[in-house]
């Protein structure tokens, strides 16, 4: 294993992180995550405790590149089943920002300190024969200056 490199897959449907919803309790209201968000978030934390093994959470800059696979809907025809697979068509369910976020949120503490750490994401949806969600994690490597371009620093 790559020094520091974390790689897990959380198997099954991928959640995107719901709104919060405002919980009253007595007097007063507070907002809490749905219970699917939580239960999501319990499920990529067991999995990412897994993979951590006796390593202690990271402080440092931290990069993470997430593939959210989904499975094509039963009505697509075959041909269309073979163009989704094969990339040609992208899933619209789900925003890939919020897949980021609540697996991004369920790691704290675990894998890094706070996903605050997380300087370099990359998140992708794909259309798979099997649903899940494909997490890489490593202390980030900044590019050399050289290696930068003049767009790449304007768009920065």
């Amino acid at each position: 294993m790559e020094r520091g490199v974390i790689r897990f897959t959380v198997p099954g449907d991928v959640r995107a992180k719901d709104r919060p919803r405002i919980v009253r309790i007595g007097q007063l209201s507070r907002l809490a995550n749905t219970p699917e968000t939580v239960e999501y978030e319990k499920r990529v934390a067991a999995i990412a405790t897994l993979a951590m093994g006796d390593r202690e959470p990271y402080d440092c800059p931290m990069s993470m590149r997430l593939t959210a696979r989904f499975t094509p809907p039963a009505s697509a025809s075959k041909k269309v089943r073979v163009e989704m697979l094969l990339g040609h068509h992208a899933p619209s369910r789900r925003d890939a920002d919020n897949i980021a976020k609540i697996i991004g949120d369920a790691l704290n503490g675990i894998v890094y300190r706070d996903d605050c750490l997380i300087v370099d994401l990359v998140a992708r949806k794909v259309y798979a024969e099997s649903a899940g969600a494909d997490v890489f994690i490593a202390p980030h490597v900044p590019p050399h200056p050289r290696n930068w371009s003049l767009s790449q620093e304007a768009v920065l």
